[in-house]
């Protein structure tokens, strides 16, 4: 359910990258999720919508996030 849900989140144009982020490590942490899986929900579902400076962004985020 977890997944599923990580999987079909998508990033709002009302919210920063931070807090699309913080949503998605919330969902994550319900279901225990390894950081690496949730690393790479939050990549598959932000897709085509980011470029390189966003993904930059993002990476730095996601380091900064305790228990990601």
């Amino acid at each position: 359910m977890v997944h599923r849900q990580l999987t079909q989140r998508k990033k709002t144009k009302e919210e920063s990258y931070q807090e699309y982020v913080l949503n998605m490590t919330t969902i994550g942490n319900q279901g225990n999720v390894e950081e690496a899986a949730l690393i790479e929900h939050i990549i598959a579902t932000i897709g085509n919508q980011g470029n390189v400076e966003e993904a930059a962004l993002i990476e730095h985020i996601i380091a900064g996030i305790p228990d990601a």
